[in-house]
């Protein structure tokens, strides 16, 4: 009896023992080519823990505004959406947005009443795209009255008049250089508080363009370089830290791990992946709908076969939903292969390209509150890209991604400014300049030396083009 007790013991270790090694077997790396696992989705079920979270372009993130300037006559407070006060104003002020924005009531405006607002005691909110009505409509949950046919970006909450007392919002419509004005029926309480609170600096270290007379030329001065009225113009200099950039694909052939997560983020099944190593010691992965490759300068590229190959991101004809599904397919990328990776993002630009689905968005990096201009030179190898992220849609799918896998991480130096009109003499100076519009005009990061970055002035133009003006 004792005998067959210890062989059914013993048989039972045999079969646990066995299964423990095949379970081991099945959930390790070696038994998957190229560091695939079909399990580990599996055991990503059964764990406790999550998956770090990332900086992510949510459709709630999309929908706030990247600059806030708060004007109390002689007072002013710009913050953009890195700025730390900046979420301690962003949602009473997007609130007060959408009650103008679904008024049906409203009248003309005037840029005089513009200009006067901004003056006075008022909010300016400035998105980094202009939306077509019905996609801001969307984007905000609100329906849109005012506005019903163009394209917006630029608001302004007046504080009450000295007529009623009442608040309004006033409307740029980016489409036709009009304006809209809505009265608002909510309590100004609120809206003076935030004036009250945030406009912390005088208007003479932050004026308009307007009030200097730089948004329009003149008899008595031949001014090359028209900056639009909104832009404000950062009088004094100002000191700012230099940061580092890190190349994450500088030795990526032999980073195994990293290029996996790029892989798995565009579904790319590795097992069956083919890879090849160029000259340049540029990789390339192929499937049979579209290809990635990933150079040591930092490039990311995938490109679909042709238009009609491309990694479907939803069914939807409407611009809205394609547009939010292509945020949530970069959002997948982020999560899977960036989460790691000492990164921060901001959308910069979305341009149609066609039918209502088909669109080009660019996106930019930040670092301590400033935009880092992202760009790589075209080579033998892969042409230019302008954005740290671009990503072309057509019919709703992605036809081509491309993205500069960097980091950058503050240093503790500093580096003086030049003041915004040292900057618009060195601009002036440049023959290219001629009738150029300035639609926008503020600090950001540009290549110093190697893989340091310093600050210097940045100048956008109505003709979609970037000037770098630069400190040293």
């Amino acid at each position: 009896m004792k005998k067959e007790t210890l062989k059914t013991i013993t048989l039972v270790l045999l079969v646990l023992s066995s299964i423990i090694l095949t379970i081991n077997n099945w959930f390790s790396e070696k038994l998957w080519p190229d560091g695939y696992n079909f399990f580990s989705n599996l055991a990503n079920y059964f764990s406790d823990e999550e998956a770090p979270k990332s900086y992510y372009l949510s459709k709630e993130n999309v929908s706030n505004p990247t600059k806030l300037i708060v004007n109390n006559n002689e007072y002013r407070g710009m913050y953009t959406h890195t700025s730390t006060h900046y979420n301690d104003m962003v949602e009473p002020v997007k609130k007060i947005l959408k009650q103008g924005l679904k008024s049906e009531s409203y009248d003309k405006g005037t840029e005089e009443a513009w200009k006067n607002a901004l003056k006075t005691k008022s909010i300016y909110i400035a998105y980094p795209v202009a939306y077509g009505t019905k996609t801001f409509s969307a984007l905000m949950d609100t329906p849109i009255k005012a506005v019903e046919n163009g394209s917006i970006q630029e608001f302004v909450i007046a504080a009450g008049d000295a007529i009623t007392g009442k608040p309004h919002l006033l409307i740029k419509n980016a489409a036709s250089d009009s304006f809209v004005d809505v009265t608002l029926t909510a309590d100004s309480t609120e809206i003076d508080e935030i004036i009250e609170r945030y406009a912390v600096s005088s208007i003479g270290e932050l004026p308009y363009s307007f009030e200097l007379n730089f948004d329009k030329s003149g008899d008595a001065i031949e001014q090359k370089v028209i900056i639009e009225p909104q832009v404000v113009l950062s009088i004094n200099p100002m000191t700012a830290s230099t940061v580092t950039a890190t190349n994450y694909f500088e030795n990526i052939s032999g980073n195994k791990e990293l290029y996996s997560e790029f892989l798995h983020s565009f579904g790319f099944n590795t097992s069956n992946m083919k890879k090849y190593v160029n000259v340049d010691n540029s990789i390339v992965f192929a499937e049979n709908y579209g290809s990635i490759k990933m150079y040591p300068d930092g490039l990311m590229e995938y490109k679909s076969l042709d238009d009609t190959m491309g990694i479907e991101i939803g069914k939807s004809t409407e611009f809205y939903d394609t547009f939010i599904d292509c945020i949530e397919f970069v959002n997948n990328i982020w999560d899977t292969a960036c989460h790691k990776l000492n990164m921060n993002i901001n959308l910069s630009s979305v341009k149609t390209t066609g039918s209502d689905n088909s669109f080009v968005l660019t996106i930019d990096y930040f670092a301590d509150g400033m935009e880092i201009v992202s760009a790589l030179p075209a080579n033998e190898s892969h042409d230019k890209i302008s954005h740290a992220i671009e990503v072309e849609v057509k019919n709703s799918r992605v036809i081509s991604y491309r993205q500069i896998v960097k980091g950058y991480e503050t240093n503790n130096d500093e580096v003086q400014c030049s003041s915004v009109i040292e900057a618009l003499d060195t601009l002036m100076a440049n023959e290219s300049i001629k009738s150029d519009t300035i639609t926008d005009l503020y600090l950001a990061y540009y290549p110093y030396k190697k893989t340091i970055y310093a600050p210097c002035w940045v100048a956008k133009t109505d003709k979609n083009e970037i000037r770098i003006i630069k400190n040293q």
